[in-house]
Parts: structure tokens; sequence; C-alpha cells
């Protein structure tokens, strides 16, 4: 009889946890298509400054108006917003039913690209091309010529070009990149040049390597020649080194 009672008070007790199970999850699945139905009336955005949040609110809104709320994913506003060119990363999250916070990274331009056609184009620091636009607030950019063929972008010279440019970005590097109006690579002798802002004075790099030692020399011969020569020079030959050579 005691078995019996025992049997049944365990019974009892395994129905009851099933329905309290039951109705956690019921509220749970209530609480979701709840959370589905509501309409967003609040789009955070972080980390942009190139790209304005216009734009990224636009995409958000294509991807609630193309996409049924119940299919709508987080992970989808964040897969259409990262095709963007100027983005690198971004992270979407719901802070509240009605509120997402959008978190992104953006390529940051490094130099400008001028075809031989005159159109200009951007290069980030991993050779991403990224279409002319106009930044607020932009530094000025060093001018890279050379790494297009008839408006065709020779890929191993772009990658040349940024070899340069990001040594040139390194804080022992900064003011001879500050002296730097363009960058051009002459088909003709196959070398890299550095043209100064101040007189027009060229560096010649000769190939894109041995940057570090090759850039040390030219700044300490710039500051020198213009600290001690009356005369103006034509350029600075950097392409050995171990000796810098000189034209008056």
């Amino acid at each position: 009889m005691e078995t019996h009672t025992h049997k049944k008070s365990k019974s009892r007790l395994i129905l009851n946890f099933a329905i309290i199970f039951l109705i956690i999850a019921c509220i749970i699945m209530i609480a979701i298509r709840w959370n589905l139905n509501q309409n967003l009336n609040d789009i955070k955005i972080i980390g942009n400054r190139i790209v304005p949040k216009e734009e990224i609110k636009n995409i958000v809104t294509y991807c609630i108006n193309s996409t049924s709320k119940e299919k709508l994913r987080l992970e989808q506003i964040g897969s259409e917003i990262q095709k963007h060119d100027y983005i690198s990363k971004v992270i979407v999250t719901k802070e509240n039913p009605q509120t997402i916070k959008i978190e992104i990274q953006e390529k940051q331009p490094i130099a400008i690209l001028a075809q031989d056609s005159g159109k200009m184009v951007f290069i980030d620091k991993n050779c991403n091309v990224l279409p002319y636009r106009y930044i607020e607030r932009q530094t000025s950019l060093p001018l890279v010529r050379g790494a297009f063929i008839k408006d065709s972008l020779d890929a191993n010279y772009l990658q040349q070009a940024a070899q340069i440019i990001n040594e040139l970005s390194k804080e022992e590097n900064l003011q001879l990149l500050n002296e730097t109006s363009e960058i051009y690579f002459n088909r003709a002798d196959l070398n890299w040049y550095i043209i100064t802002v101040e007189n027009g004075i060229q560096l010649i790099i000769g190939k894109a390597e041995e940057l570090a030692q090759k850039f040390k020399n030219g700044l300490i011969s710039l500051k020198y020649l213009t600290e001690n020569s009356k005369k103006k020079f034509n350029y600075i030959d950097l392409r050995w080194s171990n000796q810098v050579i000189t034209k008056l």
C-alpha cells in the first residue's frame, strides 16, 4: 500500500514538473514572438566617421522592409551592413525590443590612387581599393601614381605602394610622410619615387625593399641639406643602404 502511494506521489511530481516546464516554454515563446513583433524605434550607431549614420540606417530599413519580422535576424542586418565598401567589421546587438545597437569598424584610406584617365580611388593599409568620396575632416593623403596600367590596376605595384605608405606611417617616419606630396612608380626605370611638398624634391626609393633604412637615410639627408645647403638640389638617391647620392 505504501509502495503504491509512493509511486502515485512520484507520478504526480513528474506531472507537475512537466506542466511547469510547458508553462515556462509557452511564456518564452510568447516573449520571443512579442519581441519580434515590436517595431524598431531607435538605431544606435557607434564607430562611424566616414560612413554617415543615414547610410547605415538605410541599410537597416531595407532589411526590415524586405524581410518578415519572424525571419529577420540581427546576423542578416550585420551581413548587409558589412557589404558596404568602407566597413570592415560590424556587430549588431539588441539593447531592448525597440532598439538595436550597431558597432562598426571602418576601412581607413591611407592614400589616393590616380588612374591615367584622372579618376581617383582610395586604398587602405590592406590594399583594399575604396571608391573615392569626400571625407569630412580627412587629413591630407599622399597621391600615388603608377599603380595602374591604362586604368587597369596592377596588383603587384598596388601592394608595393601600400608597403611604402605603411612604412611611412610608422611613428619614426611621420615627418617624412608629412613632407610627402606624391609617390609614383616610373615604368621607364622601374623605380619608386617620393616627391616632397616643399620644392618638389625627388627621393629615389628604387625597389620597395629595405624601406626602414632608406627612409631613415632620407630624413637625415633632407634635414642636413635643408639646413646647410644654400643651393637648390633636385634629388636624393636612396637606392643603396650604405650611401646617399644627391644632385644639386
